[in-house]
């Protein structure tokens, strides 16, 4: 089991260059009901209900205030492993129940959200295998689905692609797309990029004959101008202007980006949120710098809301993540900015000491802890049980190199606030 505090993680905000600290909530098996911590992608439906497939604990449902766990022992679900989740447009649930093993198969699910169960798979209806991999559903209301082959579905017939009729591959499929012309796009790991047009033109895009630069595609999203953005792992961003045949990449090597394996992707407006599949902070791109801002680990999926919050599934929980604060119905998981707060660290930059002042409205267990501008843990400063009050604290550089740092303030696990600190010697 994970302790709390390698659950928390270190979550650390890089980039803030303003005192109030941005806000968030988590939510995992340490501090909520939540049945699992493995999630794996989100869906929020128009009532502001968070719809979470993970791995482990099926489909959970979260009002914002209680978790519902829809699973193979309490529900007709066939597995509790859910790969993906879609939605039609009669706000229907599609989702992936992958049973894993030889010889065992899951079903793809349809769910009303209420109490209206289907499934389908090899043994009643046309679909290829019960186990799918991705699910989308399209401007016409069609469902296609990926395991062995990609299936189509418009309700009453089945038509399956692959090798025999398309380009396709025998390999697995992480992303269906369906673009806002109805175009279907899927990801097919080693071999790259298919794209379906009037569900008979096929166009494969990989690095061998396009500016793609790799094949493992985990996220595809389009933007207001048409333009795809990919999240792929082993590899970065990549844009791809399609009016224009015009492929943009952003790796580590040739940008601010922090990591080759982007998963979770969602793109707001002209801002681009991606999350990384390893121990990489939550990354916010306007299309020509990467700031950064907490390190939850492994964001699998990231949605928005009604309130314009952020929320994330993640390897070690549900995130809610605002970085102007948290719009909507508080609960006791938030962290408000002003109850802690680093005040002022003073001198700065510094050699060799400087005092750090930092204010408490209410007790707390906390934690200062130095981080390098990497976001490595270099130092535990202070810790311990802390009345409400104003504190002041000396801080010597012995052992550290020049350099920018950035000391945090952790209340009961939870980063508060984070003030930069320049070393000159």
């Amino acid at each position: 089991m994970l302790k709390r505090n390698t659950i928390i993680l270190f979550l650390l905000f890089l980039n803030i260059s303003y005192s109030q600290a941005q806000i968030y909530k988590i939510w995992n098996t340490s501090n909520s009901s939540i049945p699992s911590n493995a999630l794996l992608n989100l869906y929020i439906d128009n009532n502001n209900v968070i719809w979470i497939g993970s791995n482990g604990a099926g489909l959970i449902k979260f009002d914002g205030t209680t978790f519902t766990s829809f699973n193979a022992g309490n529900s007709p679900m066939k597995s509790n492993y859910v790969p993906s989740m879609a939605v039609d447009k009669f706000e229907n649930l599609w989702i992936c129940a992958f049973r894993a093993g030889a010889g065992s198969e899951g079903a793809l699910m349809k769910f009303n959200r209420a109490n209206s169960w289907s499934f389908f798979n090899s043994q009643n209806s046309g679909i290829d295998h019960g186990n799918q991999f991705a699910v989308s559903v399209d401007t016409n209301n069609i469902v296609w689905c990926y395991y062995r082959k990609l299936n189509k579905y418009d309700g009453d017939t089945w038509k399956f692609y692959d090798s025999t009729n398309s380009p396709l591959k025998y390999a697995p499929v992480d992303e269906i797309y369906t673009d806002k012309d109805n175009n279907k796009w899927i990801g097919q790991d080693f071999y790259g990029l298919y794209k379906l047009a009037n569900d008979s033109i096929w166009t494969v895009y990989n690095p061998s004959n396009s500016g793609i630069g790799g094949t493992g595609i985990r996220k595809i999203r389009e933007d207001n101008s048409g333009n795809l953005w990919f999240a792929i792992s082993y590899y970065g961003l990549t844009k791809f202007d399609v009016s224009n045949n015009q492929w943009q990449n952003w790796t580590p090597q040739n940008s601010g980006l922090v990591s080759a394996h982007p998963w979770g992707l969602y793109v707001d407006g002209s801002t681009k949120w991606i999350g990384f599949g390893n121990d990489a902070p939550l990354a916010e791109f306007d299309d020509t710098t990467f700031n950064y801002h907490f390190k939850p680990s492994i964001i699998t999926d990231i949605k928005k809301d009604k309130f314009g919050n952020l929320w994330l599934s993640t390897g070690y929980g549900l995130i809610e993540f605002n970085k102007n604060g948290i719009v909507g119905i508080s609960n006791s998981n938030s962290i408000l900015p002003n109850d802690f707060k680093i005040e002022k660290i003073y001198p700065n930059p510094f050699n060799p000491s400087t005092k750090i002042s930092y204010s408490l409205k209410k007790s707390s267990n906390l934690e200062l802890k130095l981080f390098d501008v990497s976001g490595r843990f270099v130092k535990l400063i202070q810790s311990g049980f802390k009345p409400a009050g104003n504190y002041e604290i000396n801080f010597t550089s012995e052992g550290l190199s020049s350099g920018v740092y950035f000391i945090s303030l952790f209340s009961e696990g939870i980063l508060v606030d984070t003030k930069k600190a320049i070393i000159l010697k």
